[in-house]
């Protein structure tokens, strides 16, 4: 059967989420290592994108280290999209009054938080013989719990970095039937205003916002545009195949992004067609091999992966007598990491089945 343009089966994003996280995982570790601390994440620094350039014919293994130090942190708009598409399939599939679709996706959410925080803790035990103080602890779950970590740039990056997605997965849940609505009781031209709109907003808000010390690109409307796409895709609203097209025009502007306070705005819309035109072109000669095999389950663990990586790389094991992380033990930090996520998974899925079963849902 012919796919429809702009599609995606449960196993595509499982590509997706794959790629994703490996991107971030990389991103993670190589940023950490001393003298690649360069990334346009949520601000724009000009001297990040020099010297980046500056780094490139500095040797192979090098190139990989720089480019995933610079651009990796781009897997998140990925998980982004696929929340987006992944919401209003389910949403498709079975419509439900708001509190019931928000009981559900929160509750999950919550637990993940909660298991990625008892990590947190339990590994920092193992590492430092620190334990974090029990109010500490139920106050960063607040924080991220109720969506609001992300407003102030002394909060959003505390406890653990990777874990300011939390609280912009709760505020994308918080406005997901909003834009639902939007999205089905209004004509395509509408939707595709809104996105420009946001992207202009955003543009005009970006300075204002980090004056005030507030992380726009760590909050909803930072990313609402590519939230906002894998609903039209997922919806069928809009059917498009990115391409060769599609790629060169989104990765044209994702590189000017790095340049101009101005279009840095886009940096996240443009990764996200960048990466799905990638994924067109290639996913043919990929499937049926073993890296396909390896992202499918690389993007089922994702959620595993991501909430470990982030204090995994703490660990000594991957450190020098200087605390600094060593590049080539990262041949030795993913296997690693890979296993306790895998363990991770499997306990929160048992977890997540007993209170799923007890309260009549499966998602």
């Amino acid at each position: 059967m012919t796919q429809v343009p702009g599609s995606y089966s449960k196993q595509d994003l499982l590509y997706l989420k794959g790629i994703a996280i490996f991107m971030i995982v990389l991103h993670n570790y190589f940023h950490w290592l001393p003298g690649y601390g360069v990334e346009n994440e949520f601000n724009i620094e000009l001297a990040h994108t020099h010297t980046y350039l500056s780094r490139q014919f500095d040797g192979f293994f090098a190139f990989i280290k720089w480019n995933f130090s610079f651009w990796g942190h781009l897997g998140v708009v990925l998980f982004v999209f696929c929340s987006g598409y992944g919401l209003t399939k389910r949403n498709l599939a079975k419509p439900e009054p708001y509190f019931t679709y928000l009981y559900k996706r929160l509750s999950k959410l919550y637990l993940l938080l909660l298991t990625g925080m008892l990590v947190v803790v339990g590994l920092r035990l193992l590492n430092f013989r620190y334990l974090t103080p029990f109010p500490e602890f139920v106050l960063q779950f607040l924080k991220r719990a109720s969506g609001i970590a992300n407003l102030k740039d002394a909060w959003y990056l505390s406890f653990s970095g990777p874990f300011w997605y939390f609280a912009l997965a709760v505020q994308l849940y918080l406005i997901f039937p909003l834009l639902y609505r939007f999205v089905f009781n209004r004509k395509l031209i509408y939707s595709i205003l809104l996105g420009v709109l946001v992207l202009l907003a955003n543009t005009c808000l970006y300075p204002v916002a980090r004056d005030a010390g507030i992380p726009l690109f760590a909050n909803f409307p930072g990313h609402l545009p590519e939230f906002l796409l894998g609903i039209l895709l997922a919806s069928g609203t809009l059917k498009y195949r990115f391409g060769l097209l599609s790629l060169l025009t989104a990765l044209a502007l994702l590189i000017a992004a790095q340049f101009s306070v101005y279009l840095f705005p886009f940096s996240a819309i443009a990764a996200t067609i960048v990466a799905l035109s990638l994924f067109e072109l290639l996913k043919g000669r990929i499937k049926s091999t073993s890296l396909a095999a390896l992202l499918r389950f690389t993007g089922t663990i994702s959620m595993s992966l991501f909430i470990v990586n982030g204090v995994f790389r703490e660990l000594k094991w991957f450190r020098d007598s200087d605390n600094n992380l060593v590049d080539q033990r990262i041949f030795i930090y993913l296997p690693l990491l890979f296993i306790v996520s895998f363990i991770v998974n499997t306990a929160f899925n048992f977890v997540w089945k007993k209170i799923a079963s007890k309260q009549a849902f499966k998602d």
